[in-house]
């Protein structure tokens, strides 16, 4: 079996912990938590995002000073290496308003990668996709200066062992002044310093202009111009890395899951992209696909549109939320399934992929991907751990 193949089992079927692994995971690594409740190096650069089940067949082992991995008793891989996040995403700091704040409020770290979440702030993401994450967490909100993130960045910062880069996540930008020109700011403090620390910028966003709406048609400027201007702006800020989400390609499917980021169509979305390549260059754009929401032909057909634009491809498999009674992860579920076409609303509740079909849509799309030499997956080893990628 390769290894994607068991990156694939063990983020579908979990793993469980044997009594040598729980101590030693408990007194080192109890603060990982971030995606799964473990990131494991399986070798050869391939990361994985793994939960904890009792059930699992899967074992973690910790023996001879190393940890190890069985299936059904029998040694699967030996020498994997668990990887931590530091402490100091529960550390305090006085942010801009003298408030006592946290750093994992502003900033989050997975893998290799520092986030920046400025779309909590009121005025910006409308939270609105069903299947995210960040509209539904009880995280606590502040007003979040671009000086804020810079305080929150340089602690977490002289706490990572690991090499990072930054990534500022935008959601989908409520389409006013204020908003853009706020997220300009933050853009432009994580250049400087991104470019004081010599690390790669990576900026995820939905499709924009450098002014909104409103502003550009005040200024005559069209609405092409108007990419034009802002993916310029990212090439002097020296961005490296943009990942703009298509998310889904069925019509029906968008609307109903991601109705506000729909209002930009899936012809938008790849006349945009096209723009950026044009500007960027190849292999600096990148682009999402929910994988085993919508039906996998779909996603195939999304997967050749994309790759032909030169776009890499990340695979993001789905996961229902089932967690409905959970108060502390997620808000009123009913708020989700309400409104959804029936044949949706069954597809949104529950696992669609198999095992077999997760290996299959992986190969078919690293296939396709290869036909136009475009990536499939992360340029980033350690940001692959929650995705499907070879």
């Amino acid at each position: 079996m390769e290894l994607w193949q068991i990156k694939n089992r063990l983020r579908l079927y979990k793993i469980n912990l044997s009594n040598a692994a729980k101590s030693i995971l408990n007194n080192q690594y109890q603060d990982y938590n971030t995606i799964g409740d473990y990131i494991i190096n399986l070798g050869k650069e391939v990361y994985v995002s793994v939960n904890f089940s009792q059930k699992s067949n899967y074992l973690l082992d910790y023996k001879d000073n190393h940890f190890s991995i069985y299936e059904n008793g029998n040694l699967l891989l030996k020498n994997v290496e668990i990887h931590q996040v530091p402490k100091a995403i529960d550390t305090t700091f006085i942010n801009s308003f003298n408030q006592k704040v946290y750093v994992g409020d502003y900033i989050a770290q997975h893998g290799s990668r520092i986030r920046w979440m400025p779309n909590c702030q009121g005025y910006l993401c409308s939270n609105d996709c069903k299947f995210c994450e960040v509209w539904a967490n009880k995280a606590r909100i502040y007003e979040k200066t671009p000086n804020d993130f810079e305080k929150a960045y340089e602690i977490l910062k002289n706490n990572s062992t690991e090499k990072i880069r930054v990534l500022v996540s935008g959601g989908t930008l409520k389409n006013d002044k204020e908003s853009f020109e706020y997220m300009n700011r933050v853009y432009k403090k994580a250049s400087d310093i991104s470019n004081k620390d010599n690390l790669n910028l990576d900026i995820m966003l939905a499709p924009r202009g450098y002014y909104c709406d409103d502003e550009a048609k005040e200024k005559s400027i069209s609405k092409e111009d108007n990419y034009i201007l802002f993916f310029k702006y990212l090439k002097e800020l020296h961005v490296k890395d943009v990942a703009i989400n298509l998310e889904l390609w069925n019509e029906r499917y968008r609307e109903q899951l991601i109705k506000r980021k729909n209002q930009y169509s899936r012809e938008d979305y790849l006349k945009y992209l096209e723009i950026g390549v044009s500007i960027l260059g190849k292999d600096i754009i990148r682009s999402g696909l929910i994988v085993g929401l919508e039906p996998i032909e779909e996603t195939l057909t999304a997967t050749q549109e994309l790759a032909k634009r030169q776009i890499r491809i990340i695979y993001s498999p789905y996961e229902p939320y089932l967690y409905k009674d959970d108060k502390n992860k997620h808000l009123d579920y009913r708020f989700r399934i309400q409104n959804l076409d029936d044949d949706i609303k069954e597809r949104f509740i529950k696992f669609n992929l198999s095992i077999e079909d997760e290996d299959n849509l992986t190969l078919k799309g690293y296939e396709i991907c290869k036909k136009y030499n475009v990536g499939f997956g992360s340029k980033y080893p350690s940001s692959n751990h929650n995705n499907l990628s070879i």
